[in-house]
């Protein structure tokens, strides 16, 4: 049987769309680790800048759970992270410590760069990070890759 015109217009279309379907769904793949990445999380009871952190990491994809302790600083210590880097939670994904209100891109570029590291740490609460948004207040902070040695490198800085 002979391919007519009409047949090929309809099979250039099909292609197109299907590269067009493609091409939408492109932002949603580039965060497939968020999707796969479950991220469990130590915070005080009843914080609200914790809780909202969890929301922008599952806006992410992320699948979060969060569990209210009372003393975050021995959940710290369990996993590794150094007192000093200590941010207003502690979590845990995959192999990485994350502390503070680290930003989900900062995670997903630690998830897929697999560096040799305990994890991520935002120091403090600074104003205008994931979960400690208030108004036009930003402070400029620090998202810092925290060393098997205790030591940092900076990851990303904000301004």
């Amino acid at each position: 049987m002979a391919t007519t015109n009409t047949d090929l217009q309809r099979r250039d279309w099909l292609l197109g769309a299907a590269g067009a379907a493609l091409l939408a769904t492109a932002p949603s793949q580039s965060f497939a680790h968020g999707a796969e990445a479950h991220l469990e999380m130590w915070s005080n009871e009843g914080c609200e800048c914790c809780g909202q952190w969890a929301k922008h990491l599952q806006n992410y994809r992320f699948d979060v759970t969060q569990r209210q302790v009372e003393d975050v600083a021995a959940m710290r210590k369990q996993l590794g992270m150094p007192e000093k880097y200590a941010g207003c939670h502690v979590a845990r994904v995959g192999r990485y410590v994350i502390d503070g209100h680290v930003p989900a891109l900062d995670i997903l570029r630690l998830l897929r760069e697999q560096p040799s590291a305990i994890g991520l740490a935002v120091p403090d609460m600074p104003n205008g990070s994931p979960g400690m948004e208030r108004g036009d207040r930003k402070d400029p902070y620090q998202v810092l890759l925290v060393g098997f040695d205790a030591s940092a490198t900076v990851f990303k800085s904000y301004p």
